[in-house]
């Protein structure tokens, strides 16, 4: 697995602040021993596609290297990742702010019909 320029610098702004070549090394190194999937885990941000692969580091945990066709095109890492999908959900809908259901009075859906 060959790190694109993007992955390098994704790395170096959500995992580590390293060097690029020490970031080069890790992710290279980080891809061959990393498990491979072809469906993301729960917390990753990106659909299955056809062709995407999805390698989970034991090295590194808590991080996904996207890769395609022998290239890793980006880096997740699991806490930015969270807060990302926290940020999205309209704020009625974040957690602590549940509205409980109220059952509507019998006949009222059959007075609104009229």
């Amino acid at each position: 697995m060959f790190p694109t320029r993007h992955a390098i610098q994704r790395y170096q702004q959500r995992v580590a602040p390293v060097s690029t070549h020490d970031a080069f090394k890790t992710l290279q190194t980080a891809a061959v021993t990393a498990r491979r999937r072809a469906t993301p885990r729960w917390w990753t941000p990106i659909s299955p596609a056809p062709g995407l692969l999805f390698l989970y580091p034991a090295t590194l945990p808590g991080v996904c290297l996207l890769c395609r066709d022998g290239a890793i095109l980006t880096v997740f890492e699991r806490h930015i990742c969270r807060r990302w999908a926290f940020e999205e959900l309209p704020p009625t809908t974040q957690p602590g702010r549940h509205v409980p259901y109220r059952r509507p009075p019998a006949g009222s859906l059959l007075r609104d019909a009229a």
